[in-house]
């Protein structure tokens, strides 16, 4: 069995042979490290067509303190999906760096933006950064129908997952981005380092896509299983799961209460 240091955000004892593994349709799920797993060869170089994947953005989350090291964090992110990935990866985050991913990362240009349907609510956006890679096959601004795109946040009280995105932005408008150029099927696999509750990969299984996900947390993992094999909506977290989704629910409410 696979042993997770939480704390740490590594993997113990961590070998090919002891990584648990679920195939659900066309969608493989991971229990463990991104990092750590690709390390040891899991998926092949240019095997994924494209990323949609929404990254920890808090810096503290991921043992950090400063920005600047947040962003060392997301430069090594991409560096590590460049010999992964054929095309583009397509990265929520906070609209609080906006401007600094924006900057450091994507001379590509604008990113794509969620209108949450918040009015003038704090955190009312998420941007979704678009990075090329180096060797992409396609322009993807002849497949953006839209780079806004307004849709209702998940409502808290069904959440499974304390970032939970809804599986209408990765189905009906990011996936689509990727997958379909000219009416034809262009993209093949979707990666999501950091899949959560699998709301990627259960959008890829709808549209008959393959998808390939990661996620070190293991009720989060449960979570992920449950939702892809059943369907949105069909999870029944435990309750330790539930309480600490509303403990830190509770704390992003009193963060978004402070005006930007």
């Amino acid at each position: 069995m696979l042993q997770v240091n939480m704390q740490s955000g590594g993997c113990l004892g961590l070998t090919l042979a002891t990584v648990r593994k679920e195939v659900i349709g066309n969608a493989t799920l991971y229990l463990g490290d991104f990092f750590e797993l690709i390390a040891q060869g899991v998926i092949p170089e240019k095997s994924v067509d494209s990323v949609v994947s929404s990254p920890p953005f808090i810096a503290e989350d991921l043992g950090l303190v400063t920005d600047e090291e947040y962003y060392e964090w997301y430069a090594g992110l991409l560096a590590k999906l460049e010999p992964l990935v054929a095309d583009y990866a397509l990265l929520f985050n906070s609209n609080t760096r906006l401007y600094d991913i924006t900057q450091r990362f994507c001379p590509y240009g604008r990113p794509l933006i969620w209108d949450k349907f918040r009015g003038q609510a704090p955190y009312r956006y998420e941007p979704i950064f678009i990075h090329r890679m180096s060797k992409a096959r396609f322009d993807i601004t002849n497949s953006i129908f839209t780079d806004c795109y307004h849709y209702e946040s998940v409502d808290k009280a069904k959440m499974v997952h304390p970032y939970e995105n809804p599986l209408e932005i990765y189905e009906r408008w990011l996936i689509n981005i990727l997958a379909f150029r000219e009416g034809e099927k262009f993209t093949r696999t979707i990666l999501d380092p950091f899949m959560g509750s699998g709301k990627t990969l259960l959008a890829c299984n709808n549209l008959g896509l393959k998808s390939i996900g990661f996620e070190i947390n293991p009720d989060y993992f449960e979570i992920a299983v449950e939702t892809i094999r059943n369907g949105e909506g069909s999870c029944t977290a435990h309750l330790g799961t539930r309480q600490r989704i509303k403990s830190a629910l509770q704390q992003q409410k009193l963060t978004e209460a402070i005006p930007v």
